[in-house]
């Protein structure tokens, strides 16, 4: 099928479609988990705080998987989006947002591939980088670390996620696999950039570990379970119960090995 094919397949057909493929719900990511993705995104991204006054930076936004859910959400001229392929913009707003909710809203997007985020000439709330720490070079990670540390406010939040492995050590961006690394990795960069790095348990239909990150001098220490809100206590109580569950599982492996 030709790539203009694919870009207008209906969306009963697109569920089938392989990763990379030409339709704004298939080129990034999986087409039959592209609602399940949306979900995830927005769901931490307001347990993490996100109110419809705050404004969002979403870091690679793709064929606006989270964004058709920011969108509606926050006032007017509080969504902006980076995106290197236009044509995964126009289509999701083609066929999910509309055009009058992008009057009404007035997102702003830039396409560009090298994460530009001083070029909004302003300061974020909250960032988001879906699946984009999963697939950069470390030349590329760190530089996007350093914008975020420029852009964010003093009380302000980054969420992305990154997949678990060996230090990817080549210098271009990897897709559709996945470039690793050691969360310690990624928390040693972003140190280095000026942010500190909080691991989270969140789901995710990749394995992908998703991490919050705010500024050096952020006033105070960043404990969800000291938080006031109940999503935030929840979250903590989830990585408890999961590092719990880990030791559990350890525990019961030296026992079996001290029978045998």
């Amino acid at each position: 099928m030709e790539p203009e094919e694919q870009r207008q397949l209906p969306l009963s057909q697109v569920r089938e479609l392989k990763p990379g493929s030409m339709h704004y719900r298939a080129y990034i990511g999986s087409a039959g988990s592209y609602d399940a993705t949306a979900a995830m995104q927005f769901n931490l991204m307001t347990a993490l705080g996100l109110r419809e006054k705050h404004t969002l930076l979403d870091i690679g936004c793709g064929g606006l998987s989270g964004g058709r859910l920011f969108i509606p959400y926050l006032l007017p001229d509080h969504y902006f989006a980076i995106e290197p392929n236009p044509w995964l913009v126009q289509d999701a707003i083609a066929n999910e947002t509309g055009n009058d909710q992008v009057l009404l809203k007035r997102p702003q997007f830039l396409h560009s591939s090298d994460f530009p985020l001083h070029a909004f000439g302003r300061k974020f709330d909250y960032v988001l980088a879906q699946s984009i720490l999963s697939h950069t070079s470390r030349k590329q990670m760190e530089h996007c670390f350093r914008q975020v540390r420029d852009v964010l406010e003093p009380k302000g939040i980054f969420a992305a996620n990154h997949a678990i492995g060996a230090a990817y050590e080549g210098g271009e961006w990897v897709y559709p696999n996945f470039a690793t690394y050691p969360t310690a990795f990624l928390i040693d960069r972003a140190q280095e950039a000026g942010l500190k790095a909080f691991p989270l348990i969140w789901t995710n239909h990749y394995s992908l570990i998703w991490m919050t990150f705010v500024r050096d001098d952020y006033p105070g220490e960043l404990s969800w379970l000291g938080a006031n809100t109940v999503e935030q206590k929840g979250m903590r109580i989830l990585e408890l119960s999961s590092e719990n569950a880990k030791l559990k599982r350890k525990l019961a492996e030296a026992e079996a090995k001290l029978k045998t």
